[in-house]
């Protein structure tokens, strides 16, 4: 546990891990979260910019039935199953996760791999953000 509590070192610095949670939204509490969360999926269900969806099995925030919605729903999808896994995948499967992301993203047009660096790619420019009406909304340099 020590780890996870290492960036939290005073009462001050935990308080994100107090309110976050109590965010969540459950059965539509709280409603600004909820109306937040439902703007934001309704937007992505409309929009054709490219998406991925990463999952397990049983998933505990995903469980099949809404990864089945997600598929049915979603358009522009990929998406990319890592075998068993319930909550904190990221530490069940990093590499497969980081691969995932790597190839997803040389798929996509507006992302330019170049050899170079120190992973054998470079990202040049990025403009995965949208507006409502598809212009994008910013860009952002990585060097």
């Amino acid at each position: 546990m020590d780890a996870y509590r290492a960036p939290f070192p005073t009462p001050e610095s935990r308080k994100p891990t107090l309110v976050w949670p109590r965010q969540i939204p459950i059965s539509g509490e709280p409603a600004e979260t909820s109306t937040v969360v439902k703007a934001n999926g309704d937007w992505l269900y409309s929009t054709d910019i490219p998406k991925l969806m990463l999952s397990v099995e049983p998933d505990a925030l995903m469980p099949a039935p809404v990864v089945g919605y997600v598929e049915a729903n979603a358009a522009n999808l990929t998406h990319m199953r890592f075998g068993a896994g319930v909550h904190f995948v990221q530490e069940d499967h990093p590499d497969a996760i980081g691969e995932a992301l790597r190839a997803w993203l040389a798929t996509l047009p507006q992302y330019h791999l170049a050899t170079g660096g120190e992973h054998g790619f470079r990202r040049t420019r990025i403009n995965i953000f949208e507006n409502r009406d598809g212009t994008p909304r910013h860009r952002k340099r990585i060097p």
